[in-house]
């Protein structure tokens, strides 16, 4: 997760906090970037305590957060019904807290984005970073093993990682930017044709679900 405060005149962040877990491995990866342009804070997420004390510290240091990119997590595969309850749970959280909550905010002037990005070639398929359901059902032993038939696409993503940033960049810097942001090609090609399907069945039953309201005049509710 990386919070980010301030803008020079090309409209960059220049100054960011990084909350990591392990800010030691943050250090590493980062050891680059001028100190006083860099906080490094450890945050285990799962904690409220700790998140509250990393914000009051990125808060301290540099005055203000101006976006925060929560891009915690990892990766889940498999069947849906393979999957346990909670892992099922945490996935849609992300998605689906975050949309109900932009609704709230946005009078404040918070803007709220959630990136669903297509497969792009990072880490997130070796076997460190990758966690598969670990039920087995006999009926979708057809489909052949979950984990081989990703491990192939593993190093052969079609997305580009630093081009993904840069577009998180722009969108930082939108005024007005979307709720929702398709991150590559793969992901437009995968949902776009859902959505049209989802638009189209409402369309089809429009007609029966308006037939469900109240007849007009008084109605007897006893």
């Amino acid at each position: 997760m990386v919070l980010f405060h301030g803008q020079n005149h090309t409209s960059r962040w220049t100054r960011s906090t990084g909350v990591d877990q392990y800010p030691a491995k943050l250090s590493q990866a980062l050891n680059d970037v001028a100190s006083e342009r860099l906080a490094l804070v450890r945050l285990d997420v799962s904690d409220e305590d700790q998140a509250k004390v990393a914000v009051q510290e990125a808060v301290a240091r540099f005055g203000r957060i101006n976006v925060l990119v929560n891009n915690v997590g990892y990766s889940l595969l498999g069947n849906f019904e393979e999957m346990a309850t909670a892992d099922i749970e945490r996935q849609f959280a992300v998605e689906g807290l975050s949309l109900s909550v932009a609704q709230e905010v946005e009078p404040f002037g918070i803007r709220i984005t959630v990136v669903e990005p297509g497969a792009f070639r990072t880490d997130l398929l070796d076997a460190g970073h990758v966690t598969y359901s670990a039920n087995t059902i006999e009926d979708y032993a057809g489909a052949g093993d979950v984990a081989q038939a990703w491990a192939t696409l593993d190093g052969q993503q079609p997305g580009d990682p630093a081009k993904l940033g840069e577009a998180l960049v722009r969108i930082a810097n939108m005024d007005d930017p979307p709720r929702q942001f398709l991150a590559g090609s793969d992901a437009l090609s995968i949902v776009q044709p859902v959505l049209e399907a989802r638009l189209n069945e409402l369309h089809t039953n429009e007609a029966l679900s308006r037939s469900t309201d109240m007849d007009s005049g008084p109605q007897n509710t006893r």
